[in-house]
């Protein structure tokens, strides 16, 4: 998921407390909405379009720019 990419960006910078809040944010809450953006018909990504051929589009966008 978006936590493993954005825990490389992080490493060794963060104490394991708020790297562990962080990555609960992102996955309960963060995650949820660009998933659903690209891969559900009703989202406005997947309407436009959007072809996320290997399934990992959002998720490392989302590592990416958290990171």
């Amino acid at each position: 998921n978006a936590s493993t990419v954005f825990s490389g960006a992080v490493n060794g910078r963060l104490k394991f407390g708020m790297y562990a809040l962080v990555c609960a944010i992102i996955t309960g809450f963060i995650y949820p909405l660009p998933a659903y953006w690209a891969w559900m018909p009703t989202g406005w990504m997947y309407a436009m379009g959007f072809q996320d051929m290997s399934g990992g589009g959002p998720i490392h966008m989302l590592g990416a720019t958290v990171g």
